[in-house]
């Protein structure tokens, strides 16, 4: 009798579970949401095909051993591995998160729903990517393949070799002190805080690369010269 009652309390346990978290996988009707920016859903197809612009979809919460109905969102973009969808009901208090799931509503569509233009998806490409980029290392890397440092270099040599450690010194602390112009193009399309960490990287690498350069021409130079001295005090 015992043995009975536990088979069966193990079925009924087994068959909770599903219910609660593989009946929607079983269908293919679910999507991972990967990322969410104001009232936008980026998410994952997966193995979900025949996606539209209008499709109905109900954000799902797993909570302990079953799911909470958060909200409802509708496609506004269709692309080839994702889409994105725009959040239109959402219970008071809550504020989804990336370990949310959507579930597609069968006969849920909504004949309103505006896909959007292109001006709007490079927008909410743009606005996605940069949650996901760490500007401070773009702007150093564009600042690395933008300026190989030649011109320090030979100005590090001029200082070096007509003033010798004096020149050296002095023209370290302009190069150092110099501005550096971030150009525009880089970061037109970007927001506030995502431009400072991008301008910061770009003027920290360009100095950092101007100041090597420089120390690099300088050395040569004052080399240079105490080997000219040294050559003209022999032949006297």
């Amino acid at each position: 009798m015992k043995k009975d009652l536990s088979v069966f309390l193990i079925v009924c346990y087994s068959l909770m579970i599903f219910a609660h978290t593989g009946a929607f996988q079983d269908q293919n009707e679910v999507m991972q949401i990967t990322s969410i920016l104001d009232n936008i859903i980026s998410a994952d197809k997966g193995a979900l095909e025949g996606i539209t612009v209008g499709d109905i979809f109900t954000v799902h919460r797993a909570v302990q051993d079953s799911t909470l109905i958060c909200g409802k969102a509708r496609v506004i973009l269709v692309q080839p591995e994702k889409c994105a969808l725009e959040i239109m009901e959402l219970k008071d208090d809550l504020v989804l998160n990336e370990s949310d799931i959507l579930v597609k509503i069968v006969s849920g569509i909504d004949s309103t729903a505006t896909p959007m233009n292109t001006l709007q998806v490079e927008k909410f490409s743009r606005e996605k990517l940069q949650t996901d980029i760490d500007y401070y290392i773009t702007g150093r890397d564009r600042a690395a393949a933008d300026y190989n440092g030649s011109g320090t270099v030979a100005c590090g040599l001029i200082a070096g070799f007509g003033l010798g450690l004096i020149g050296w010194g002095i023209g370290y602390v302009i190069v150092a002190s110099s501005g550096i112009k971030v150009p525009a193009r880089y970061t037109v399309d970007l927001n506030a805080q995502n431009k400072k960490e991008f301008d910061d990287g770009y003027t920290d690498q360009t100095k950092s690369k101007r100041k090597s350069n420089f120390n690099i021409g300088a050395a040569i130079g004052t080399l240079g010269a105490v080997i000219l001295i040294v050559s003209l005090d022999n032949h006297k």
